[in-house]
């Protein structure tokens, strides 16, 4: 996990996502969606997804677009968001994980002053119609301790977030490969 990105990595990158998260006393909470797929069915994962060629050249730019997309271009809140990451990236606040298999990048953020912390029942407020327009595949959103994270990847009980709502325990590839190390070392102990 670092503060900076490679030129190699910023010009080979295939997919990029961003990952709020917000300390606790009990350890830091991440801003997963819950996603069904075809093969698999439900999981947590990252709001993220493939680069696009309208997307500019660094990461942030592709994990910004798949982040205000995959959670239904919440209009009130996204241009906050989209302003509050370049202002935290412009400070050099942002951490950068590179998963070099996926060619995937995770944009770790954490925000000021509570923004976000009411996305998931905003998001749960949307339309299917609202959801569908704004190429969302998520199904719900959730603020979830790293510890419940941990629990999922290692399959050791069932997996809850912070309101107590049960989850699937199942993580996509890329929070999985991020739990089994990258966030514990980005985010340090509580």
């Amino acid at each position: 996990c670092s503060q900076k990105l490679t030129t190699r990595e910023e010009k080979y990158f295939r997919a990029s996502g961003l990952l709020p998260y917000y300390s606790t006393p009990a350890g830091p909470c991440f801003l997963v969606g819950v996603e069904h797929r075809k093969k698999g069915g439900a999981q947590l994962t990252v709001l993220g997804g493939k680069r696009e060629l309208t997307d500019g050249g660094h990461p942030v730019d592709t994990a910004l677009r798949e982040f205000n997309e995959e959670s239904g271009f919440l209009v009130d809140v996204c241009p906050e968001v989209d302003k509050a990451v370049r202002k935290a990236q412009a400070a050099g606040r942002l951490l950068y994980t590179w998963q070099r298999g996926a060619q995937y990048f995770c944009v770790l953020w954490e925000p000021a002053g509570g923004l976000l912390r009411d996305w998931p029942k905003r998001f749960a407020a949307l339309t299917p119609a609202q959801r569908t327009k704004s190429g969302c595949q998520m199904e719900t959103l959730h603020w979830v301790p790293l510890a419940a994270l941990i629990t999922a990847r290692s399959g050791k009980g069932p997996v809850t977030d912070l309101t107590g709502s049960p989850l699937p325990a199942k993580l996509s590839y890329t929070l999985s490969d991020l739990v089994s190390g990258g966030l514990l070392d980005a985010i340090g102990p509580s």
